[in-house]
């Protein structure tokens, strides 16, 4: 039978100083806000925008440097092709996103027509021998860049303001 002293002894006040209160509301803060970082599904949306990024500079490497690998004719045959298709299909993605109502898959659509014209541009410089084509191309890739880190600093902060809003109102 376990003696009544015993228990009362074990049962004793914790004493905490400020010091060691504010450590523990430290790592408290910590804990939620890893929380908050695994089930936010921003993070997500982000790595899918960082994947198409990457894709599209891809794109933008093949086009510097595919008429090494096909040959000067058929580069400029399939990159002719290539610009149609892109165009449509941005205008068929900006469709389906007026249909559905989603804007980002709208942001997609205007971005396959960008690469449209950035591809359709780049045809009639070399169509000109135009002396600064490798200045445009860097400027393609520099531009393609800042816009999808600022979509993707974009992408976070709204959905930081949908999660606040969520919270606010849950209180």
């Amino acid at each position: 039978m376990p003696d009544k002293k015993n228990e009362r002894k074990d049962n004793k006040e914790i004493k905490i100083t400020d010091k060691q209160l504010s450590v523990i509301k430290e790592e408290i803060d910590h804990i939620r806000f890893n929380m908050k970082l695994k089930r936010s599904p921003s993070y997500t949306k982000i790595f899918k925008n960082i994947i198409i990024g990457i894709l599209m500079l891809v794109y933008m490497y093949l086009l510097i440097v595919g008429y090494e690998f096909i040959g000067f004719d058929t580069y400029f045959k399939t990159i002719t092709i290539l610009q149609y298709v892109l165009g449509i299909a941005g205008l068929i993605l900006i469709e389906v996103s007026y249909q559905k109502t989603n804007i980002l898959l709208g942001s997609h659509g205007l971005e396959l027509i960008l690469l449209s014209l950035i591809t359709l541009i780049l045809v009639n410089l070399f169509s000109k021998s135009y002396i600064y084509i490798s200045k445009y191309e860097v400027g393609c890739i520099i531009v393609i860049t800042v816009y999808f880190l600022i979509k993707s600093i974009l992408i976070r902060y709204i959905d930081y303001k949908k999660e606040e809003e969520k919270e606010i109102e849950e209180e």
